[in-house]
């Protein structure tokens, strides 16, 4: 019975395609969509860091867990 889900194609079609992500192909961003959702709030974090940092922020450790840095 599940072998006669796949029989026609459409679901393996329908992963094939979602695995395209063309929007970003050509961006730094094109592995984004390839990481856990833990990861994607890690990278989040470190790209908001170094851009802040970037724009002349001071960016220093967090002193509790209310949030992740202090700017």
């Amino acid at each position: 019975m599940f072998d006669s889900l796949f029989a026609d194609g459409e679901l393996e079609q329908f992963l094939l395609n979602s695995n395209k992500n063309t929007k970003w192909d050509n961006t730094p961003f094109k592995n984004y969509h390839n990481l856990t959702t833990k990861s994607k709030g890690t990278f989040g974090e470190l790209f908001v860091k170094k851009f802040l940092s970037l724009k002349g922020h001071q960016v220093v450790k967090r002193k509790n867990s209310g949030h992740d840095c202090i700017v």
